[in-house]
Parts: C-alpha cells; sequence; structure tokens
C-alpha cells in the first residue's frame, strides 16, 4: 500500500477532500487504525467533500445515513461489533447489495477480507498516529 505522511490536520484534511473526488459508486471505503487516529474525522472530510450533511460517529449507533446531492452516503463503525450476527439487524448485509452504495467502514479489520464483496471497488485506508505529534499521521491505502 502507497504510505504518506502528513505534519498537520490540514495537510491530512486536503489528501481526504482531493481523495474523495475519485469515489464512485459502487464503493467501499474500509478503514482501520488504532483508537483516535482520525477514522471519523477522516470520513467527516469525505462526506463534506462530496456535499453531504455533517457526519458524525456512529460507534453507538453501528450505522449513520448521510445525504448528499450525488446519494445517500452510509457510515458503519464496527467497534463494539462482537459477531457477524450482531449485523443482521442493523441492515448491513442489504447495505452491501445496493447497486449504488457510497459505505465507509470503521474498524473495517473486524470484519474477514472474504466478507467484503468483490463485485464492489475497495478502497483501504490504514491511519497511523505519528509519536510525539497530535496532528501528524501515516496513511496507507490502496485501491484508488
Amino acid at each position: 500500500m502507497p504510505g504518506l505522511e502528513f505534519k498537520s490536520l490540514v495537510e491530512t484534511e486536503k489528501w481526504a477532500k482531493d481523495l474523495a473526488k475519485n469515489f464512485t459508486r459502487p464503493c467501499l471505503v474500509l478503514l482501520d487504525g488504532e483508537m483516535g487516529s482520525g477514522k471519523t474525522q477522516l470520513v467527516r472530510w469525505f462526506v463534506e467533500a462530496l456535499g453531504g450533511t455533517p457526519a458524525s460517529s456512529p460507534t453507538f449507533a453501528i450505522h449513520q445515513t448521510y445525504q448528499s446531492t450525488g446519494g445517500d452516503i452510509e457510515h458503519v463503525d464496527l467497534y463494539r461489533l462482537e459477531s457477524t450476527a450482531g449485523l443482521e439487524s442493523t441492515g448491513f448485509w442489504d447495505l452491501l447489495k445496493t447497486k449504488s452504495i457510497l459505505l465507509f467502514v470503521e474498524w473495517a479489520d473486524r470484519l474477514p477480507n472474504p466478507m467484503w464483496p468483490n463485485n464492489i471497488k475497495l478502497i483501504r485506508i490504514e491511519l497511523h498516529k505519528q509519536s510525539g505529534d497530535s496532528e501528524a499521521r501515516r496513511i496507507e491505502w490502496s485501491g484508488v
């Protein structure tokens, strides 16, 4: 995966908003990284760049939908996922069947790779905090 290093949140935000221009539906954006690495903030920037309603963390609700001019943007947080059976009541599996889906999934590593569909564009992003600087990030990504 290509790796990029950003010294500030302003640099990271610019990269995120530029990358968002490459999201073509159907598309799954899988986000991983330690707690506090900026997964939700990255989704906020993506949604903002796509003209969506303000994004918030779906940690407790598991699933959020944001309205945008290009169609609904879905956001799922798997942090509290205890088993794949826990996704049944959220409508998650139905989302993956939507032909025009744009879905951001935080903590995507909680589902094994074979569970992700192979007929949808997959973008993987891993965020890493850089020691000694609260704004610095290393981002590894693939699929664009």
